[in-house]
């Protein structure tokens, strides 16, 4: 009887010792192994920021996914997609694409799909794709996953225009400040050969020391005259095209005119077919020329106010309206 007493108690303590470490071990292995699960990211978006022109890359990484077999559901407001691999079986549900997955009967560890933009969208909007992933094993275990693009304009090829047209005319003013420089130069040259000659005149009749010191005098007088010249043509006024305030009537930009931005954005009812634009620059020499405002079209239009400034530099500022 004593034997079994001892024998009970040391049972009961194993018991209690053994049972909650194992409870507790695999309890904290599978929290670990979920939360790992979760963290990952089973697709991911090539490019979050795309042009009109550009499509929208989506790559889903299966081996990222850990259920054998499960169901994807691809989910946004875009209807045409294409699927780069070719044993891909895809159906079209309501705003979504649903892909059947057996890790056991495919070879791919990855599967790309290239959305097309809807012709309605416009500079400024946000894409939303989002993914539902069920195991195929039990479909009340799911996970989901939710990316967002944004629509961009492509400024790169006006940038490398507008870059262009500033070198050439660049160009322009350098070869003119030549022409300038070169004018100047010829004009004191005949300035200075005649007043030689009458100094040579006069100096047939005084001394040679005399002939010298009038000879000095008016080659440095000439100089005088020619950095004078110069100075005076080189100037081809303010460089300043800055607009200090852009208003279309009856509509708000869509944020807060500041001199140093130059794109902005406006919405208007689609019957309306022109907008009248007030704008004021900084320096009156400035002038102002305005293009694109009339004849709008359904969609977006691009409006371009260029300030020339007195000595010929062009900025460009662009509204972008949508009707």
């Amino acid at each position: 009887m004593k034997k079994f007493t001892i024998f009970a108690i040391v049972l009961i303590l194993i018991t209690l010792v053994v049972v909650p470490f194992t409870y507790s071990y695999g309890t904290g292995t599978k929290n670990i192994i979920e939360q790992e699960a979760e963290a990952e990211d089973f697709f991911y978006i090539e490019n979050t920021e795309i042009t009109l022109n550009d499509s929208i890359q989506v790559v889903i990484d299966i081996d990222k996914i850990e259920y054998y077999k499960f169901k994807i559901q691809m989910i946004s407001d875009l209807n045409n997609v294409e699927v780069e691999e070719d044993d891909v079986n895809i159906r079209e549900e309501e705003n979504a694409i649903v892909i059947e997955i057996d890790k056991e009967q495919t070879t791919l560890n990855k599967i790309t799909l290239n959305y097309e933009l809807l012709e309605a969208a416009i500079i400024g909007d946000k894409i939303s794709i989002a993914a539902v992933v069920t195991n195929g094993e039990d479909a009340e275990e799911s996970k989901s996953l939710e990316k967002e693009v944004t629509v961009i304009e492509e400024v790169e090829e006006e940038n490398e225009q507008n870059n262009n047209e500033n070198v050439s005319e660049q160009q322009q003013s350098s070869e003119k400040q030549n022409e300038d420089k070169q004018e100047v130069e010829k004009t004191s040259s005949k300035e200075s050969s005649k007043s030689s000659d009458a100094i040579n005149t006069e100096s047939n009749k005084e001394t040679e020391n005399s002939k010298s010191s009038s000879s000095s005098q008016s080659s440095g007088s000439g100089k005088t005259s020619s950095k004078s010249s110069e100075s005076t043509v080189s100037y081809k006024g303010s460089d300043n095209n800055y607009l200090s305030n852009i208003i279309v009537d009856g509509y708000e930009l869509n944020k807060t005119f500041s001199k140093e931005n130059e794109t902005y954005f406006v919405k208007v009812a689609e019957e309306i077919q022109k907008i009248d634009i007030d704008t004021t620059v900084e320096d009156d020499s400035a002038k102002i020329s305005i293009y694109g405002n009339e004849e709008l079209k359904t969609g977006t239009n691009k409006v371009l106010i260029n300030v020339t400034a007195e000595n010929g530099n062009v900025r460009t500022y662009r509204i972008y309206v949508t009707k």
